[in-house]
């Protein structure tokens, strides 16, 4: 099965590259893709971070074919058959209602982990991720880092990003981040 958001613009051959990296092991049981931004409106200074473009799923793990921990929901692909009885996502993750919760398919490669199975990633498996205008504004970073501390209570475990390594402007707008994060993941726990 091969996921994509409604704003997502696949290339050509993503379907195919999502799908060839099962052969490479029978423990394969997620297939992940890059993503690149088609910006609807012109990106301010604060998209040059990079945990900010992770709210937007904006990544691109390597340029080579990887094993990974994780997968963003606008690019990927599973096999229903390897993961079995895994194959369902939470139902208190994922939009709805104006929230902005996130993290089902996060939640699933972690069970498919724990089950030693294997999550891949592959750059060639690309699609081009549109920002919308209204998703361009500061306080919409606000909300959805308030609403990924939320979605992360609710699924357990710690705080974790693609990116290892901080730039600049991560380093900047972290302490500024933190603070509607911790908000949400604290309501988020509450909620439990």
């Amino acid at each position: 099965m091969l996921f994509t958001d409604s704003d997502a613009i696949p290339e050509s051959n993503w379907a195919y590259e999502l799908s060839r990296i099962y052969a490479l092991d029978k423990k394969i049981a997620i297939v992940g893709g890059k993503s690149f931004p088609k910006w609807l409106k012109k990106p301010r200074w604060y998209h040059k971070s990079n945990i900010v473009l992770e709210l937007y799923s904006l990544v691109n793990l390597s340029e080579k074919v990887i094993s990974t921990v994780k997968v963003v929901g606008v690019n990927f692909s599973l096999s229903k058959k390897r993961l079995g009885n895994l194959t369902t996502f939470k139902e208190n993750l994922g939009r709805k209602d104006g929230k902005l919760l996130g993290g089902e398919e996060t939640d699933m490669c972690s069970k498919a982990k724990d089950k030693d199975l294997l999550v891949y990633f592959n750059p060639k498996a690309a699609v081009a991720h549109q920002i919308p205008t209204e998703r361009i504004s500061f306080s919409w970073v606000i909300k959805r880092m308030y609403f990924g501390g939320y979605s992360r209570a609710l699924r357990g475990g710690r705080p974790s990003t693609f990116h290892k390594k901080r730039n600049i402007w991560d380093r900047i707008i972290l302490p500024i981040l933190a603070i509607p994060y911790t908000l949400g993941y604290w309501k988020g726990k509450r909620s439990l």
